[in-house]
């Protein structure tokens, strides 16, 4: 029994995890268009509460203001359906505008961990529809390059948010949920699929190396590339190959949090200031003391 002790927790690990989200999905089960969101964020915020501060129905602003170009936040049909933000954010805000479904919460960029796009059902329909929304996204990415200042990382972090796909249940072929993720490559990072407990993993996410046998890092080891006799017994033996765009792993749930935990990094603080700046292009100032402006006040480049 000794000897099973570590396979025997894990179990009971892997069980807690479907118990909740059974449980949170029962509680929302009578809800509509948001039961798997909010589960979702009721699911995380279990483990990562404090870490980062998780919303739904949400929409980003960046400091090239990009998003309102790339998405219809107007009609409320390019909502992000759950986002998570970093909680040593500064200033550390969130706007809301519109009321009940209408609600929308408007986010900082830069101070975003990870985004999950959430359905009830994987179809080929519903992956291009995310995927239109993910491409987006991803056009944001590339002005935050820079947003962190001094942070721990380690062999596994990235600095870009997690883009993620999170589906309850799946209705669709394997070869064609393959061609559309390799169609897709840049603009996803995980699938997870909670009813089969299955987790997709983009090779791009660092800990991938744990999977892959042409890796230094292939289970766990940081040792010299396996040699090549080896990695073709390996994949003659696991049927796996070499060096693989893309990664199943059983356990999805258990992966999906340890994946967020290892791939994300944890900044001493995180600047959203540029892009609450970019929401106006007109200020006024006096370059002397005044108590207030009048309406009459020159502004800059006028």
């Amino acid at each position: 029994m000794a000897n099973n002790q570590g396979q025997w927790l894990f179990e009971r690990v892997q069980q807690q995890l479907n118990c909740e989200w059974e449980a949170l999905r029962e509680v929302y089960a009578n809800s509509k268009g948001d039961t798997y969101e909010q589960t979702l964020s009721d699911f995380l915020s279990s483990y990562f509460g404090g870490v980062y501060d998780i919303n739904t129905k949400v929409a980003v602003i960046d400091q090239n203001l990009t998003s309102f170009e790339v998405f219809d936040f107007v009609s409320g049909d390019d909502e992000i359906d759950l986002v998570a933000s970093f909680s040593q954010a500064k200033p550390r805000i969130i706007f809301k505008t519109g009321e009940g479904k209408g609600e929308l919460r408007w986010v900082p960029f830069e101070g975003v961990a990870f985004i999950c796009e959430v359905k009830s059902q994987l179809t080929k329909q519903s992956l291009d529809g995310d995927f239109d929304k993910l491409e987006s996204i991803s056009r944001i990415s590339d002005s935050i390059d820079d947003r962190f200042g001094p942070m721990i990382g380690g062999d596994y972090t990235t600095t870009d948010p997690l883009q993620c796909l999170v589906y309850d249940r799946e209705s669709i072929a394997d070869d064609t949920l393959e061609n559309i993720l390799q169609s897709n490559y840049s603009h996803w990072h995980m699938v997870l699929l909670v009813e089969n407990d299955v987790l997709l993993l983009n090779r791009n996410v660092p800990i991938s190396d744990y999977f892959v046998p042409s890796s230094q890092n292939f289970v766990g080891g940081e040792t010299e590339e396996l040699p090549p006799e080896v990695l073709e017994q390996i994949a003659s033996e696991w049927e796996t190959e070499i060096d693989p765009d893309i990664i199943t792993l059983d356990n999805g749930l258990f992966w999906f949090l340890m994946t967020i935990s290892a791939s994300i990094p944890d900044p001493l603080s995180v600047n959203t200031a540029n892009s609450l700046n970019a929401l106006s292009n007109e200020f006024r100032f006096y370059t002397g003391t005044k108590t207030k402006f009048e309406d009459d006040v020159q502004k800059d480049g006028e």
